[in-house]
């Protein structure tokens, strides 16, 4: 006779050795199935090799789901009890030491708790992993038929992407776009030449349709808009509407404010970052770009204002944002804002296209209809507040138009000097 011990027990039992009977199986073909081999098989599924065992019921099982469905209490009773048991045994034997075996019991009612919770994670890491796989084919299927945009993605993978686009992280993936104004300033100006003369139309949220259906011939070429340039460029006929001076928005011989610097750092700085985030292409969901805009920028969202360098800069790289929760793409965008400030194009380009960014969500909410009462005065008051930024835009762009550029390079050597200084760009380096 062979002896088999039952697990955690201290009882034992015997048991003949088993002849091999085939089972009879479900179909005439296919190999016969022994009852040495069922041992091992798993008694829920019946699919897999059986690798563990209940210890109180000793079914055998292959995974935590066939665990958790064969009795999800079946191994917290039999501890359990197992414990009392033991411990009323040792009580009889020592009764004269209570509080001992009182905290015996404790510890040990203690494990089995810990025993559960991991069998729970190592469940709850299956179900995860499960739906991980499943959500990654669901993605596949969309990038497979041409469907994937930034709208496919819940809102915590938009902001992880967007914050490894912001940043870099995802240069060794995709081809991450080169801000055009780190450009050499003679080949952008170059290339921007044609644009700037108004040579070439770039229809900016309009019908291009339209010109084709009059049968117009045209001199002007129609193109696409290039992300390697912004959308929003300063042409001749800006710089023909802008005023002489400032006394235009500026009545009774007002000077503009000197915080009016400091502003103008947040402005490009939540520009920079939009531009990085959305890897030069905002077109691709203007809403979320302009959002993302206005959430940076308090200056234009809330009329915030700043007293010193320091303070902007510090409010810069805490902002935290769908992209970022004080990541390195901050203080990229920080690096951004100096570079733009040394040349009054970059300059006068940036403001242009942050005010074509606005354009485009308003042309996006006047153009939306919505029956219920609320959303239509929601969209009124939101396209009220955007008409306001948009003022406020026009006066940064003929400021900066009509002042000096060597004031605005003066800003960005200030820039540069603070933050190196404080070290505060040292993991960039």
């Amino acid at each position: 006779m062979e002896r088999v011990p039952i697990r955690l027990g201290t009882l034992r039992a015997t048991v003949k050795p088993s002849s091999n009977v085939s089972a009879s199986p479900l179909l005439s073909e296919g190999p016969s199935v022994t009852n040495a081999s069922l041992v091992r098989v798993c008694r829920v599924c019946t699919m897999q090799e059986a690798r563990y065992t209940c210890p109180r019921c000793n079914t055998p099982y292959c995974s935590v789901d066939c665990y958790r469905s064969h009795g999800e209490s079946c191994t917290e009773k039999f501890f359990e009890s197992h414990v009392r048991s033991e411990m009323q045994f040792s009580s009889n034997a020592r009764g004269d030491d209570d509080k001992k075996q009182q905290k015996s019991i404790q510890e040990l009612l203690e494990r089995v708790r810990e025993f559960q919770e991991e069998q729970q994670q190592l469940a709850d890491g299956e179900d995860d992993e499960d739906a991980l796989m499943q959500r990654m084919e669901e993605l596949a299927l969309l990038d497979k038929t041409g469907q994937l945009t930034l709208e496919s993605l819940t809102p915590e993978e938009r902001r992880k992407f967007l914050g490894e686009v912001a940043d870099g992280r995802l240069g060794k993936l995709v081809e991450l776009w080169p801000p055009w104004w780190l450009m050499n300033e003679r080949k952008y100006r170059s290339e921007t030449s044609s644009r700037r003369r108004q040579l070439i139309l770039e229809e900016i949220g309009g019908d291009i349709d339209e010109a084709e259906n009059e049968g117009e011939a045209s001199s002007a070429v129609v193109v696409e808009p290039s992300v390697l340039y912004p959308v929003g460029i300063f042409t001749n006929s800006d710089a023909q509407k802008m005023p002489k001076s400032m006394s235009a928005l500026l009545p009774g011989g007002r000077q503009p404010s000197p915080c009016l610097r400091y502003h103008l750092v947040e402005v490009l700085f939540a520009y920079a970052l939009v531009l990085r985030a959305f890897n030069g292409d905002y077109a691709q969901d203007t809403a979320e770009a302009a959002f993302m805009l206005l959430d940076l920028c308090r200056v234009l969202s809330e009329d915030a204002r700043y007293e010193s360098l320091e303070h902007v800069c510090l409010s810069c790289l805490e902002k935290q944002s769908n992209v970022s929760e004080g990541s390195p793409a901050n203080a990229r965008a920080i690096q951004d804002v100096q570079q733009i400030l040394r040349t009054d194009v970059f300059l006068l380009d940036a403001l242009s296209d942050t005010r074509a960014l606005l354009e485009r969500y308003q042309q996006e909410l006047e153009r939306s209809s919505e029956s219920d009462k609320r959303a239509r005065s929601e969209r009124k008051a939101a396209l009220k507040k955007l008409a306001a930024i948009q003022n406020k835009m026009i006066f940064y762009q003929t400021w900066t138009y009509l002042a000096p550029v060597e004031e605005f390079q003066a800003l960005a050597a200030e820039l540069e000097a603070y933050t190196k200084d404080k070290e505060l760009l040292g993991a960039q380096s």
